[in-house]
């Protein structure tokens, strides 16, 4: 679940749907992918790690 979410934010980020330096706000992102806040939260591990491995 967390994987598939922080794979959305990125091919939102890549094909323009997200401009640079937008606010990403935790309740609009738990309504879009019907999730709880914890879910959420733990987004920027996720991402910080898929990054390093490119």
């Amino acid at each position: 679940m967390i994987d598939q979410i922080a794979n959305a934010l990125r091919f939102d980020i890549i094909f323009r749907r997200l401009r640079p330096r937008e606010r990403l706000v935790e309740g609009d992102l738990t309504e879009r992918f019907s999730v709880g806040r914890y879910v959420i939260r733990s987004l920027p591990s996720v991402s910080v790690r898929s990054m390093r491995s490119l």
